[in-house]
């Protein structure tokens, strides 16, 4: 599947749970690497819908020089199942991180106030900044 319709659906299926979304995605997403950004974005999703997605979330995917960065961004509820949102508690995130590191990428998350943030960064395949 396309990666603007795996945003888009992603940004549906927020909405659906009640959520405000922004989507912001670079002209240039159909070259970025839909087979490893596919599943994280699906598996993102399923995250913050498991876990209480609070009442806005952001998503972002744009070309960061020599590498596709991935971004969702959402406020946390009153009371978030945090251990569980961290990489190695679960499978999901734990699945995302390997599959960043294998295609040379990176997974980054971060609760900070009030926010739970997950940027995905994976190398472009044409290899150069645009």
């Amino acid at each position: 599947m396309p990666l603007e319709d795996e945003l888009a659906n992603a940004a549906d299926l927020l909405r659906a749970a009640g959520a405000h979304v922004d989507l912001d995605v670079a002209p240039q997403v159909p070259r970025a690497p839909a087979h490893v950004l596919g599943p994280v974005i699906r598996e993102t999703t399923t995250n913050v819908l498991r876990h209480g997605g609070g009442r806005w979330a952001r998503l972002a995917l744009h070309l960061d020089g020599a590498s596709w960065r991935y971004e969702i961004v959402n406020d946390l509820p009153v009371a978030p199942a945090a251990p569980t949102l961290m990489p190695g508690s679960g499978t999901g995130l734990a699945g995302i991180d390997r599959r960043l590191q294998e295609s040379g990428g990176a997974l980054d998350v971060r609760e900070e106030d009030g926010t739970f943030a997950l940027v995905a960064t994976v190398p472009d395949p044409a290899g150069s900044p645009r």
